[in-house]
């Protein structure tokens, strides 16, 4: 799809880091960010309800298209949206994202990270406690040309663990890692996200 980050390196790590969990469990899942639409694809061939959100409308109408030329749109519902904000509290069991995360601060929606390449992971963390039910799991690329522990940070003090999943080596200077934040309790003691 023109326009649209095409499936990398970032996205198989993705996949494959959702293959290592024990187990998916029924679902619903929020591919946040969606792109062409595979992660959702890949989530929703395991047997998951998949909701796949991208604020892009390209973006959005390539996941569409993805799902449909699959055989997947009875499990895929693709909404337009900026992040998890069209999503009520407790909505997911499982949220997978490969934001942007290159610390440039072009306006292109797919790469750029802002300046420490952590503003949308960020922004994502964030959402987290409101839209993931307890128990709930959230898979989320991040690179080593960013600054992760910001985004660690930005986790604990949300009250959700962080622990790298899989990591994977791209290129000579570049380590990818799909991080994943748990979060295994109810809202007692967890401070409301920042309205955005």
């Amino acid at each position: 799809c023109d326009g649209v980050y095409p499936p990398s390196e970032d996205t198989y790590l993705l996949i494959d880091a959702l293959k290592g969990l024990p187990s998916l469990g029924a679902g619903p899942a929020l591919d946040l960010g969606t792109g062409t639409g595979v992660v959702g694809a890949y989530l929703a061939s395991r047997g998951l309800y998949v909701v796949a959100s991208d604020v892009d409308p390209r973006a959005a109408r390539c996941a569409w298209m993805n799902a449909k030329l699959n055989g997947l749109r009875h499990m895929v519902d693709v909404v337009l949206c900026d992040l998890a904000s069209a999503f009520k509290r407790g909505a997911f069991m499982l949220v997978a994202s490969n934001p942007p995360y290159l610390p440039v601060e072009e306006p292109i929606l797919a790469w750029s990270g802002g300046p420490g390449g952590v503003e949308v992971a960020r922004r994502i963390v964030r959402e987290l406690p409101r839209v993931l039910r307890p128990g709930g799991v959230a898979l989320m690329v991040v690179s080593s040309l960013s600054r992760v522990e910001e985004v660690r940070g930005e986790a604990a003090r949300l009250g959700l663990e962080a622990s790298p999943h899989l990591s994977r080596r791209v290129g000579l200077f570049e380590e990818l890692t799909a991080l994943l934040l748990e979060r295994r309790h109810p809202d007692q003691g967890l401070p409301e996200p920042p309205s955005q």
